[in-house]
């Protein structure tokens, strides 16, 4: 005849382990469904990182973090682009960069360096948690936001066509498909900016 199972063991310390363990899986699944994606910063403040992409006919291009806003002298010179070349250019110290603009270089036959200014990449824009311009932004970098597909990106566009552009983040609601639960997962990472906030330089 054969003898029950035996289940002391899940009253020593085997069974103490399994029940932890188990407990640590379950709080971990919880722990990443309430993990958001990056949320863009509100606040203005000097004290927080700005990001500046810099790019085209340099030595070190690249993404270039700094701790308070830089002038484009700075800029400029973290990817080493030549003082003389900067210099030329006009009184750099004089433009002070936000967060989130893209440089790029180019430099001509007559030796003289051309700049052009424009807003980051969604994608890097959204990974940074900088918010990106609704009434700029093209439909492919708008399925960089949470839970817009191209069909839904598309469907931005159109609307903003159709109302000659957003003038507040609650006119999402007349997109077809966005509705309050996933108007509130993107507003955060949206803003309305005017041109000169686009180019992200003053």
């Amino acid at each position: 005849m054969k003898q029950g199972l035996n289940h002391d063991w899940l009253r020593g310390p085997l069974g103490l382990l399994l029940i932890l363990t188990i407990l640590n899986i379950f709080a971990s699944w919880d722990l990443i469904s309430r993990i958001p994606w990056p949320l863009p910063e509100k606040s203005n403040s000097l004290n927080h990182e700005v990001y500046v992409e810099i790019k085209g006919d340099i030595d070190k291009p690249g993404l270039y973090c700094f701790q308070r806003p830089p002038t484009l002298f700075e800029a400029l010179g973290q990817a080493n682009v030549p003082q003389q070349f900067i210099e030329k250019w006009g009184s750099s110290e004089n433009y002070i960069l936000k967060t989130g603009v893209t440089i790029s270089v180019k430099f001509s036959d007559q030796g003289t360096m051309n700049l052009r200014f424009s807003s980051m990449n969604a994608f890097w824009r959204i990974t940074l948690g900088i918010p990106i311009c609704l009434n700029k932004e093209s439909p492919k970098g708008l399925t960089a936001l949470p839970g817009i597909g191209e069909k839904m990106a598309n469907a931005i566009v159109e609307t903003r066509k159709r109302v000659g552009g957003f003038t507040s983040l609650e006119q999402l609601g007349l997109v077809p498909g966005i509705g309050p639960k996933l108007m509130d997962k993107i507003s955060p990472y949206l803003t309305l900016c005017s041109d000169s906030e686009y180019e992200a330089i003053l």
